[in-house]
């Protein structure tokens, strides 16, 4: 919910370059969708294989790398919320324009 407030109608409040280019050909609403329908199934298979695996150590790896990825999407939710930068979306912002960069090589 947040994203849709935060990256406007054609998605120019994204910094992501390849979801901004999903955003203006597929539209911010789709493309949020697919994102959102690919992460869940994907997190669901890897939670799947690693249940599956029942291997303590793929499991700790599995909660440490979840645990992660939760607070980098917690931070870019707090940032689009508010609209105030922290450290963790400054550096999501530097890999952005760093992913621009090598595109336009």
């Amino acid at each position: 919910a947040t994203t849709l407030r935060a990256v406007g109608a054609r998605g120019e409040g994204e910094t992501n370059p390849l979801a901004r280019a999903w955003m203006r050909r597929l539209g911010v609403r789709t493309t949020v969708g697919v994102v959102l329908a690919v992460t869940t199934v994907w997190t669901a298979a890897l939670a799947a294989c690693v249940l599956w695996l029942a291997h303590p150590i793929l499991q700790l790896g599995y909660v440490v790398a979840a645990l992660f990825v939760a607070g980098v999407q917690a931070a870019v939710a707090h940032t689009n919320a508010t609209g105030s930068w922290n450290p963790v979306t400054r550096r999501v912002l530097a890999a952005h324009r760093w992913m621009s960069e090598l595109r336009r090589r």
